[in-house]
């Protein structure tokens, strides 16, 4: 499952191949895994998200992990991290 969110940033997007790739490595492995990939274009900036969750204990592990990096990057980060306002069609503006 990918999603994507767009940001009302102006560059080019890079391409995703080594993600797809890793993604298919970790599916054969039959691996539960949550991946990030940022992408600045030259129009807009997007966050994909690949995510593949088959057991109730990766969920609550995974779910576990990003509440912490929640804090974590909060509490590094002295500027206004409250996040970017989510738009209807998937977009966001910081």
């Amino acid at each position: 499952m990918t999603y994507s969110l767009n940001a009302l940033i102006f560059r080019e997007m890079p391409s995703l191949d080594h993600i797809y790739d890793l993604t298919e490595k970790l599916d054969a492995e039959n691996m539960d895994y949550i991946i990030l990939a940022l992408r600045e274009g030259s129009r807009s900036d997007k966050v994909d998200v690949f995510l593949q969750i088959k057991s109730p204990t990766s969920k609550k592990a995974i779910l576990a992990v990003l509440e912490q990096l929640v804090l974590d990057i909060r509490e590094e980060d002295d500027d206004d991290t409250s996040g970017p306002d989510v738009q209807e069609d998937g977009s966001f503006e910081f």
